[in-house]
């Protein structure tokens, strides 16, 4: 996607797919003046609903898709990869990913997960939304690491 030219408010992180009615809360946004939305995704279904609101909106939702720590443990995370990979050209940034040390997801596993979608976000030059509860010194470490530009903590 092309580089965008914002002076108005933007929301820079909405979950879309949580939201009871998405249609309603969009119309809301934009009659409060919010020019753009980014929706976040946490997984699969979310990044699902997330695409399908960008097309219904287009210019106005813009979409992040990512594997959120949270749900690393329950989702198909090579699926998951998979979709990212499929459908990145739709996306305006990899997100929510993240660590999350407050969780028992396996520290390992999130690491590992959060470099391959680094690693996507990297050969796209997206920037990333990340997600780092008790773990910021190891988030960044990473995002160093594999020579991510652009970062939303």
């Amino acid at each position: 996607m092309g580089e965008t030219s914002l002076s108005g408010l933007v929301d820079a992180h909405v979950h879309l797919d949580l939201l009871a009615d998405a249609h309603e809360a969009i119309r809301a946004a934009k009659r409060a003046g919010v020019e753009v939305v980014l929706g976040v995704s946490m997984g699969l279904g979310s990044m699902q609903r997330t695409l399908e609101l960008a097309r219904e909106f287009p210019g106005f939702v813009l979409p992040a898709l990512g594997l959120h720590p949270w749900q690393i443990e329950t989702e198909d995370v090579s699926r998951v990869l998979e979709r990212i990979e499929a459908t990145v050209g739709s996306a305006v940034a990899i997100g929510e990913i993240g660590l999350d040390y407050g969780i028992k997801a396996r520290k390992q596993l999130q690491k590992e997960v959060l470099r391959r979608q680094l690693g996507i976000a990297a050969v796209r030059d997206l920037p990333v939304i990340l997600h780092c509860r008790y773990s910021h010194s190891a988030t960044l470490e990473i995002v160093r690491e594999m020579n991510i530009r652009r970062a939303v903590f």
